[in-house]
């Protein structure tokens, strides 16, 4: 349900992108960053996303599946790459589509840090179909109404205005720009050591083949 009917005869290739950073890596410290999965599992592949772009919002679906699978040793830390101009030196232009980018990353950073608990719930406001049969982004109007309700007005406003929002989200475009060698600006991202993929899985099968089979997760290691 959650892919549009006309994929469904289509079997597109598990990844259509990938590579090794060629540069330093900046670090994501896994103790304060957002997470999907269990805070302290063994192995932390980073996720780097826009909340205004549809095949993020496909793979956001496939996330607590593709955890399971992995029985508790695996999480994914959650990093909001706007592409967008205004927050994001490695994109060349603004475009009508990712123009609220970066205040929705800020607004989602701000549930984080305001009540982490519900950051789950904001993740799946975020990326569900609000009507019809066609998925569009939330409005930022939208997206902080919900944030406010989900985390507390006067909670929400003191993590606004929190510096650690700007740091995370320019560590978050820092790492996204160690893996611009191919000249590949998409997102959704999956970064492993210094392995990265742009993943087109369908499902959580294929996107389970690729965290092992071309990023080299295995948690048994």
């Amino acid at each position: 349900g959650i892919l549009p009917l006309t994929q469904s005869g289509y079997n597109p290739p598990s990844v259509y992108s990938k590579g090794k950073s060629q540069e330093i890596i900046p670090v994501i410290d896994f103790r304060t960053s957002p997470v999907a999965g269990p805070p302290d599992a063994p192995v932390k592949v980073i996720l780097m996303f826009d909340y205004q772009c549809a095949h993020c919002q496909q793979l956001h679906f496939m996330l607590d599946n593709v955890i399971e699978r992995f029985q508790g040793k695996l999480a994914f830390a959650i990093c909001p790459v706007p592409l967008n101009p205004r927050c994001n030196r490695y994109i060349p232009a603004e475009t009508e589509a990712f123009k609220n980018s970066c205040e929705l990353a800020r607004t989602g950073l701000a549930v984080w840090r305001a009540k982490p608990e519900a950051f789950k719930s904001f993740q799946d406001y975020m990326f569900t179909f609000e009507s019809g049969a066609r998925w569009r982004p939330r409005s930022p109007e939208n997206a902080r109404s919900k944030a406010i309700e989900l985390a507390g007005r006067q909670e929400f406003e003191k993590a606004w205005s929190d510096p650690w929002l700007d740091e995370y989200i320019e560590k978050s475009v820092l790492l996204y720009g160690t893996t611009l060698a191919g000249g590949k600006g998409g997102v959704p991202r999956l970064f492993y050591g210094n392995r990265w993929v742009i993943p087109d899985a369908i499902d959580a099968g294929e996107l389970e083949m690729i965290l092992r089979n071309t990023l080299g997760v295995d948690p048994a290691r």
